[in-house]
């Protein structure tokens, strides 16, 4: 089975919310940028996506299943 770039994003983004709760989109943010102080392009561009993808997670209502936490 393989999954696309943009559906790893999603995985990941409802990941961070289930393990970070509010802190998801902040704490995910700081790694894009740690990747960018390290030159890490491609990196930072992924973790900004995951980023970005968690913003617009919770502003529609996400919520994290139970089950995951």
């Amino acid at each position: 089975m393989t999954i696309s770039l943009d559906q790893a994003i999603e995985i990941h983004a409802k990941s961070a919310i289930s393990l970070g709760g509010k802190r998801a989109e902040k704490s995910t943010r700081e790694r894009a940028d740690h990747c960018k102080t390290r030159g890490d392009t491609d990196g930072y561009e992924t973790w900004t996506k995951v980023a970005d993808t968690i913003r617009s997670l919770n502003q529609s209502g996400y919520k994290a299943r139970r089950g995951l936490r």
